[in-house]
């Protein structure tokens, strides 16, 4: 099994403190609002952080109301079987087109048969296309 499809990400970047992102997601978390996948780093003073929700558009009002600028952004999303050389499978179809990846982050427990890959690439509409061949 493996559907790739548009998506949407959130991108937001605050001041680097402890607990940056548990404010973030505490107030999704109130707000009833499924987080689907989360991405951070730390870049010296900056934090950077990466989400999908169930309700986009409602995190984004929520985000915006709490003072941070939030962004949105396209990205594929491939739901697909949890097996070893997953990723790899993913990348060698990328590289066969030509299609470079810009970021990937990918989630699933050892007990999951599926996982979820988020992904931005070069070319986000012919990478849905060339992942679902």
């Amino acid at each position: 099994m493996l559907e790739a499809r548009k998506g949407k990400e959130i991108q937001v970047d605050i001041p680097n403190a402890i607990g940056g992102l548990g404010e973030l997601v505490k107030m999704i978390s109130e707000q009833g609002i499924i987080t689907l996948a989360v991405n951070c780093w730390a870049d010296g003073d900056h934090a950077h952080f990466r989400l999908m929700t169930e309700d986009i558009l409602g995190t984004m009002d929520l985000l915006t109301g709490a003072g941070y600028e939030p962004r949105i952004a396209n990205v594929v999303v491939v739901e697909c079987d949890h097996r070893p050389g997953i990723v790899k499978h993913l990348t060698d179809r990328l590289t066969l087109h030509e299609i470079s990846i810009t970021h990937l982050y990918a989630t699933a427990t050892v007990d999951q048969d599926e996982c979820l890959v988020v992904m931005s690439t070069s070319n986000n509409e012919r990478a849905i296309i060339e992942l679902n061949w």
